[in-house]
């Protein structure tokens, strides 16, 4: 049963809740490193035998939808849906256009120039499922970075039928290579390539299940990909008396809801009226919704809810935890945001709701989870872009630093590099003799 409990950092469930990371199932693991191995042999003929193993209606002559099926997708869907997909690409694309990285350049009287050089990944990959807010989440940045490709892996999924929303977005958002196949097979597709389908450099989006993360975590060694992971939503509550119970409650059912296997529903309440409020609001709602009990249940068992009078402790606990969302509701948030270090995405105060209210205040949704905010960013245009390093100095400035550099070269045990600096610098001190 769902109650407000006393907390402690030391205690074990909570403990348990910080150390929550679980390995990706290995029956999942072995299917899908057979299924990418049958892709990067046999390309395209594997790709349409493991479409047909799981009764997928596939032709491998028609692998993309056609600019017409586009056109119809684009055509079929309500226009009041059209409207509101392109109000939050614009807003999603204003934020991130302050993202933009522009390296930088250094020289120092003539003898030393660095420069840090950004280039956009060539070519992106977004598996979105049938997640219209993840594909906007991930295509705006992406074009914001000046990424040159961007493919969409849009299969028809259980119902036999393209999901027609992903493609009329993917219409709205200028991208014209979309591909019919979802999960497993189109990541490795994807990573290896196959006939009329080129690899790409990045693979992004959570796709439709545990399959996909499988299979991302089998062509990381092949291409970049990110790190969020199916069904695992996380939502963390800071509040005090100044939160609203009713709307906590509901939005962690709501996280409940899409957290299927995993994640984390944690309200950690500065005040124990607050904390009991959200626990009658909760029980009030589950007789009202659907699988209300179950969810409750999920709560229970990935979080809960404690009460912890330190504002300090509260603040640990919350850094701690590392969500990947942390909705803060205090009379002061400005003075516990200033301490908060490990969150993936904060909303302030009552009013931010998640994925299509983030949309529309330009935010992108985080994509850390099991703790991994506290080492990870929220989807940005930084995921798309790479950088790289340019040396050049004068053999004045060789000769000036060639001890130096010869004495880290041998306490490295470097001996290529080392006969290389010693042949170059024995040339200048002959040009210079």
């Amino acid at each position: 049963m769902l109650e407000v409990k006393p907390f402690s950092p030391r205690e074990r469930r909570f403990r348990e809740l910080v150390d929550r990371a679980a390995p990706l199932r290995p029956d999942a693991v072995a299917a899908v490193g057979a299924s990418l191995e049958k892709i990067r042999v046999q390309g395209l003929h594997g790709v349409t035998e493991l479409c047909r193993e799981q009764a997928a209606d596939f032709d491998p002559d028609r692998l993309h939808y056609s600019p017409d099926e586009l056109d119809q997708a684009h055509h079929d869907v309500d226009g009041d849906f059209l409207t509101a997909f392109s109000l939050a690409r614009v807003n999603i694309r204003k934020f991130h256009e302050h993202q933009r990285r522009r390296g930088y350049f250094h020289e120092e009287a003539g003898t030393l120039r660095l420069e840090r050089r950004v280039r956009p990944l060539r070519r992106v990959a977004i598996c979105p499922g049938a997640s219209v807010l993840e594909l906007l989440h991930y295509a705006v940045p992406a074009q914001v970075a000046g990424v040159g490709e961007i493919v969409v892996a849009a299969g028809p999924g259980g119902s036999g039928r393209p999901n027609t929303r992903v493609l009329a977005a993917a219409r709205v958002l200028g991208i014209d290579e979309v591909v019919r196949l979802d999960g497993a097979i189109a990541v490795g597709a994807l990573a290896y390539g196959c006939d009329g389908l080129r690899p790409v450099d990045k693979i992004v989006g959570r796709g439709d299940g545990v399959m996909t993360d499988a299979a991302k975590a089998g062509v990381r060694h092949r291409v970049g990909v990110d790190e969020g992971r199916s069904g695992r939503g996380e939502l963390a509550v800071l509040a005090d008396a100044a939160g609203k119970a009713r709307f906590i409650a509901h939005d962690l059912l709501g996280t409940a809801r899409s957290a299927e296997d995993g994640g984390l529903m944690v309200l950690i309440a500065l005040d124990r009226f607050l904390a009991e409020a959200v626990r009658i609001e909760l029980a009030n709602a589950a007789e009202k919704i659907p699988n209300g009990p179950a969810l409750l249940d999920r709560i229970d068992r990935f979080g809960g809810l404690y009460h912890c009078p330190d504002l300090d402790g509260a603040i640990r606990a919350i850094n701690a935890l590392a969500p990947a969302r942390l909705s803060v509701a205090t009379r002061d948030n400005a003075f516990v945001l200033a301490d908060i270090e490990t969150a993936g995405l904060v909303t302030v105060g009552p009013w931010p709701v998640e994925a299509a209210g983030l949309a529309f205040a330009g935010a992108t949704m985080p994509v850390g989870v099991d703790g991994s905010s506290a080492f990870t960013s929220g989807a940005g245009v930084e995921d798309f872009v790479r950088e790289f390093s340019v040396v050049e100095y004068s053999p004045e400035y060789l000769l000036k630093t060639g001890r130096h550099q010869a004495i880290l070269s041998r306490a490295d045990g470097s001996a290529p590099g080392l006969e290389a600096l010693e042949e170059r610098l024995a040339l200048l001190k002959l040009a210079v003799e």
